[in-house]
């Protein structure tokens, strides 16, 4: 992404709100950590009748239990709060740019695709900084918070587990550079289509005093299947993606339940331990898919990022001094 461009972005964000919603996150976070280690305990029945016991215990258990998700609500509401505004920022000051940019430069883009940029291309930008960053990062805190505790139960089978990293990347890599295309190809499409509908609709009498209805619309069906087949290699290949990642995930989970069931009828693993381990590693199905899915929105913001930088790099046009003659 253009450094231009995220400098826009930082200064325009509420930073103390930004940081108290990623604080909170990552406290919730380190919260939900801890959750596998108290559920593996259940199955202790030493734990397990003192926990029933004492009361306050049991209410500590649950109010912590409620806090997780309580925490994780606020940090999504201060960071989308935030990032709202710092969307706002970041439209009118590329609005005010286009404003001063020559009228030779704005002459080479289509008023929609204009349009476009500054609604739909926005549209993304705030996904990614509200949705997509934040999560990314909690769930990078969560791998790696699992993988410690995974670790401590068995050094062995979770390094067994780093085996998926590079089958991973292999997948991921190549196909997102290909889904980059795809995304700059869709959104210009959309800027075009949306042009022309605003064209033709300003000059509709024209257009039905000379009977051109038949040709607008083989015209726009054109537009419109083109649109249309690039959707569909998106959708096509994110759904590929989206298997190969999903098997190999469940491939790899069901491997290391087998092992660590191994170890368990060897004796070397308790079934509380088990547990423990179990509900660690579904703890990480979702952040793991979460990080996949989303370097598949980076690769959508890397695209329109770069639509919305060439219009903050377009020639601006001189003020010339003027002054009122009597």
């Amino acid at each position: 992404m253009n450094r231009r461009l995220v400098g826009v972005l930082l200064k325009s964000l509420n930073k103390t709100m930004f940081l108290f919603g990623i604080a909170l996150s990552a406290l919730g976070v380190g919260m939900g950590l801890f959750l596998p280690q108290f559920i593996g305990q259940l199955l202790d029945q030493t734990y397990l009748s003192n926990l029933l016991t004492r009361p306050e215990l049991l209410a500590g258990f649950i109010l912590f239990f409620v806090s997780v998700y309580t925490v994780q609500a606020l940090s999504n509401y201060f960071i989308g709060r935030s990032g709202s505004n710092a969307l706002k920022q970041l439209q009118q000051f590329i609005y005010e740019s286009l404003l001063t940019t020559s009228v030779k430069d704005l002459d080479q883009y289509q008023s929609g695709d204009l349009a476009s940029r500054l609604t739909n291309d926005m549209s993304i930008v705030l996904n990614f900084i509200t949705v997509i960053l934040p999560n990314f990062l909690m769930n990078g805190l969560m791998v790696i918070g699992s993988i410690y505790f995974l670790w401590t139960i068995s050094p062995w089978l979770t390094g067994l587990s780093f085996l998926l990293l590079p089958l991973l990347s292999m997948v991921m890599i190549p196909m997102n550079q290909r889904l980059e295309g795809y995304y700059s190809a869709y959104q210009e499409g959309l800027g075009q289509v949306s042009s022309r509908i605003s064209h033709k609709f300003t000059t509709i009498r024209l257009m039905k005093a000379f009977q051109g209805e038949k040709h607008e619309q083989r015209e726009m069906g054109k537009s419109f299947q083109k649109l249309s087949q690039t959707f569909e290699k998106m959708i096509r290949l994110s759904a590929v993606q989206h298997t190969l990642v999903s098997s190999l995930m469940t491939g790899f989970i069901i491997l290391m339940l087998l092992v660590a069931g191994i170890e368990v009828t060897k004796g070397v693993m308790t079934m509380a331990t088990l547990t423990t381990f179990v509900l660690y590693m579904m703890q990480l199905i979702d952040p793991v898919t979460d990080i996949a899915s989303s370097l598949n929105e980076l690769t959508e913001f890397h695209a329109v990022s770069k639509r919305l930088v060439e219009l903050l790099e377009l020639n601006k046009e001189e003020q010339a001094d003027t002054e009122l003659v009597d």
